[in-house]
């Protein structure tokens, strides 16, 4: 024991030696708690409070045992001290949490706080007032020369009119409610964020309807999600924006309708995510082509997600059959959610003849009620196809099936696959929500042993029954 008790002391007295440089770098991978934690390991550590580079205060951590306005008012002059005894290093990141306190802080109080880690060159800062009512930031914020990451959640923006950040690199908006129109075009431009390369806007509103352009030149990543509470009141405040990006590789959406983006950003996506959460309506006249322009103009993408009802505003375009035809080689990853039914089933092996390169394919079938969705007959004004007809899916290896309930428009599928897909290597059908008994899940995998496949190793393993079914 004697003999342990000196060997720390001995990896102590190392460490307190390091040079100051050295030990502030080691702080810097450090939470802000364990940071504080070393200032007793011996004198040369004492000060340890004045440069740690990292500064994380979540309020939610300390009002767990606390109440009302003493906890609070403990929790702002924690951040006071921890900012009135620091030296006049940088700080690399500052994180701000508030959740729903009872007594907000003031702007003049936040506005210190952040107008400090400015002067202190900050390179990462995240706000999170959890919709406290305040609206104007320090002007200094937007200005800030030395900042690579920034986060705002929670909050509603006013905009000043000069925005500067010449080293942002990435850039989160989540639910921030922009109060007028005059600099957010600003925010959104090259001119602002020369070097930006990440763009996450979640949830965001604004309080005049007006469309903003966004244009970065060197973006690589957006992620861009309406806000869901508008569709349920009868309003629409959701950030309106035209995407016109030359070097997009990464495009994540949510939303009710289908994105206005431009041909240059399509033509430079590798990966793609596309969720459309409500079904198209009459007032979609002039989205569903939308919706089939957006895959036409995607030359060169490799993995692709259509979700939500995304395939039903395809079966409300005429043109879908012929304009698919001219889709991309690149494709190696499809995942899609559809709906079982006819026209849904009759869009999807159009996109499989289109994308005749595809090797990997995710199938989630969606259990809402469809019965709406089957007003249109598309036999009307598309050319009917059979299904039986062997394609030529000559790189088709793997299959996923989710939410399976054996439907004749899901068996219709599989059929269609399994005598497509000369390489197919396996089919996974998920009957984890089947509501079937045990003994129809086993005349269910029974059935789908004997459908014709044309691939010789192609099997089909049924998930949810746990029985693999040969070859």
């Amino acid at each position: 024991m004697k003999r342990q008790r000196l060997s720390s002391m001995e990896n102590l007295d190392r460490i307190s030696s390091l040079h100051e440089s050295i030990r502030r770098h080691v702080l810097s991978f450090l939470p802000m708690e364990d940071a504080i934690r070393t200032s007793v390991l011996s004198k040369n550590w004492r000060d340890v409070c004045s440069y740690l580079p990292n500064l994380e205060f979540n309020e939610g951590v300390y009002r767990q045992n606390k109440r009302g306005r003493e906890g609070l008012d403990e929790f702002k002059d924690i951040i006071d001290q921890m900012l009135l005894v620091h030296d006049d290093s940088n700080i690399k990141r500052f994180m701000l949490r508030f959740y729903k306190a009872q007594t907000p802080i003031s702007t003049q109080h936040l506005n210190a706080w952040i107008s400090f880690v400015v002067r202190h060159n900050v390179q990462e800062l995240t706000l999170n007032l959890d919709h406290w009512p305040i609206e104007q930031l320090p002007s200094c914020l937007f200005t800030c020369s030395t900042l690579t990451t920034l986060e705002l959640n929670s909050l509603r923006l006013r905009l000043p009119t000069t925005i500067q950040f010449p080293l942002l690199k990435s850039l989160v908006l989540d639910k921030i409610g922009f109060v007028d129109d005059n600099s957010t075009n600003k925010l959104f431009s090259s001119s602002s964020c020369p070097v930006l390369e990440d763009l996450i806007i979640l949830c965001c509103y604004q309080s005049i309807e007006t469309t903003h352009t966004v244009s970065f030149s060197k973006l690589k990543l957006l992620k861009f999600f309406e806000n869901d509470f508008f569709f349920n009141v009868g309003i629409d405040l959701n950030l309106k924006t035209n995407l016109f990006i030359s070097y997009l590789h990464k495009f994540a959406y949510k939303g009710k309708e289908p994105p206005k983006l431009s041909c240059e950003t399509l033509s430079s996506m590798t990966q793609a995510k596309f969720t459309l959460t409500l079904p198209p309506t009459d007032s979609n006249d002039t989205c569903e082509n939308s919706a089939s322009k957006i895959l036409m103009g995607m030359r060169n993408v490799v993995t692709l997600s259509l979700k939500g009802f995304y395939i039903e505003f395809l079966t409300r375009d005429q043109d879908v059959s012929t304009s698919l035809v001219t889709s991309s080689d690149s494709l190696k990853t499809l995942k899609l959610h559809m709906h079982a039914t006819k026209n849904q089933l009759q869009v999807v092996t159009f996109l499989l003849r289109s994308y005749r390169n595809v090797q990997s394919l995710s199938i989630y079938f969606s259990q809402e009620d469809y019965t709406s969705l089957n007003m249109l007959n598309m036999e009307e004004y598309w050319q009917s196809e059979v299904l039986s007809t062997r394609d030529n899916l000559s790189h088709l290896k793997t299959v996923e099936i989710d939410l399976f309930q054996g439907s004749d428009i899901e068996l219709q599928l599989v059929r269609y696959l399994l005598v497509s897909a000369s390489t197919l290597e396996r089919i996974r059908i998920d009957l984890q929500f089947y509501t079937g008994d045990a003994e129809e899940q086993r005349r269910l995998s029974a059935k789908l042993q004997t459908f014709t496949r044309i691939s010789p190793d192609a099997s089909i393993y049924v998930s949810g029954f746990e029985r693999f079914v040969g070859h």
